[in-house]
């Protein structure tokens, strides 16, 4: 049968490592927030829509980020 092949495995309910738009967000807070001190929001707010806005210049990191690539710990069951 077809439901024979498929094998659960448990995901703890929330797991932001496992989920590429964390990644996005945790390299957009290293390189706008964590960086630099904003005295008003709206220059908060600038230099978020300047990371997007050029995003392309973090193509490199974003490439290493943001994968489907996850290591298995443990034996999987096989």
């Amino acid at each position: 049968s077809h439901v024979d092949r498929i094998e659960l495995r448990h995901l703890p309910p929330y797991s932001p490592n496992l989920n590429p738009i964390e990644r996005v967000w945790k390299l957009m807070k290293k390189e706008t927030i964590n960086s630099y001190f904003y005295k008003t929001f709206q220059e908060f707010k600038a230099g978020v829509l300047a990371f997007f806005d050029n995003i392309s210049n973090y193509a490199s990191k974003l490439r290493a980020l943001v994968t489907t690539n996850f290591q298995i710990i443990g034996n999987p069951q096989t």
